[in-house]
């Protein structure tokens, strides 16, 4: 996560927990950040690639999508096996736009990776 002043707080490791070439919903719950944005960023940081096909917020149950999800959304934003790939030491960054009064917030990601070997 990171905040209005650009630090960043990990959270924890989203898509490395994820099976080996077999994607899988993975979940983590998020801190609340100060305002109504979200700013999410994922970093490849194990000598492997990382495969993202999908990744959303839920807020007290609601799905939320990334901010560019509107016309012509990027791979990211609807499982379908077009995934983006993270390479060791990339960084992507997502925006969420938050309800105004919101309890819990848990980031989901559909992907898999592919260790070095």
């Amino acid at each position: 996560v990171v905040d209005s002043m650009g630090r960043q707080t990990h959270v924890g490791d989203i898509l490395g927990n994820a099976g080996y070439l077999s994607a899988a919903l993975r979940s983590l719950d998020l801190p609340p950040p100060n305002g109504r944005t979200l700013r999410v960023r994922l970093i490849e940081e194990e000598h492997e690639l990382g495969r993202l096909d999908e990744i959303y917020v839920e807020v007290d149950g609601r799905r939320i999508q990334p901010r560019r999800c509107g016309h012509r959304p990027p791979n990211y934003c609807t499982k379908d096996l077009e995934t983006v790939v993270l390479r060791y030491g990339n960084a992507w960054d997502f925006e969420f736009d938050l309800p105004e009064a919101h309890q819990r917030i848990v980031l989901f990601a559909i992907g898999d990776h592919i260790p070095f070997l």
